[in-house]
């Protein structure tokens, strides 16, 4: 990934991306050498915090949802729900560790084409899905944030289609499903 990006990248953007990946690195090793059968996440996740905390700092993202900020009904609100959760444990994240270099990153996107969209009650057929973002569209945002200079974190970044597409269908089959007869 480095010899390519030595082609569009500055030396000192070059020097960034070594960094954010010597950092992962790091946090990886403690991975290997924390993780086993009874240990909680929660321990672990605090073990990587403190292996960031000790080497100077790190980057931590989330990649939540949309949803977290416009709620409706094709996602439905448990799931809308949870990823505002996750936006608010990521704020806090980013206020009790900021000074510590610790950066805390929410990636919310939309639609992205993956597998999960399958499970929907009204799955999307290809020219809807051609409207959508890839999973590489929200790889290359994570790798903006976790490359940017140390002095600068993005906090939440919000991530569309730059197309819309008719969703009036999708939306009528959650708003019917599960309701009792009669109802719809």
């Amino acid at each position: 990934l480095l010899d390519e990006a030595r082609y569009v990248k500055s030396d000192e953007e070059l020097a960034y991306i070594e960094q954010a990946t010597r950092l992962a690195e790091l946090a990886l090793d403690v991975l290997r050498a924390e993780a086993r059968p009874g240990l909680t996440e929660r321990a672990l996740y605090g073990r990587m915090l403190g292996s960031m905390i000790e080497h100077g700092g790190g980057t931590i993202v989330t990649v939540g949802s949309m949803a977290a900020l416009k709620p409706g009904l094709i996602g439905g609100a448990p799931y809308g729900a949870a990823k505002a959760g996750v936006l608010n444990f990521m704020g806090h994240l980013h206020t009790v560790l900021r000074d510590k270099g610790i950066r805390a990153t929410t990636v919310m996107p939309a639609e992205v084409d993956t597998p999960i969209l399958d499970n929907r009650p009204l799955p999307p057929d290809d020219k809807a899905r051609a409207t959508m973002m890839l999973p590489e569209d929200v790889a290359q945002a994570i790798l903006l944030c976790v490359t940017l200079p140390a002095r600068t974190v993005v906090e939440e970044m919000v991530l569309s289609p730059t197309r819309t597409r008719d969703q009036s269908r999708d939306i009528e089959v959650s708003r019917n499903l599960g309701a009792p007869p009669g109802a719809k």
